[in-house]
């Protein structure tokens, strides 16, 4: 294991480091808002990070539409 650990890496696009879960689970980071879990005054976090787990698609492609979400939410919130 330690060897593994030692000499793997990742060539991919990491994602799931701020995984996204429903408002209620007591497992994620960000509700599917996708907002900070149980801290205020924090915007919204829109990259692959909050991929539960890694798309069968290009990373680029999924985060572009976690970023047109937020961004909807944005104006939604600052806009009317």
């Amino acid at each position: 294991e330690a060897y593994i650990r030692e000499s793997s890496s990742s060539t991919a696009h990491p994602v799931g480091t701020a995984a996204m879960s429903a408002k209620d689970a007591d497992y994620g980071v960000v509700d599917p808002d996708p907002i900070l879990k149980g801290v205020d005054g924090l915007s919204l976090v829109v990259d692959a990070s909050v991929f539960p787990f890694i798309t069968s698609a290009h990373t680029q492609a999924t985060t572009y539409v976690i970023a047109e979400r937020g961004a909807a939410l944005i104006k939604s919130a600052w806009l009317y």
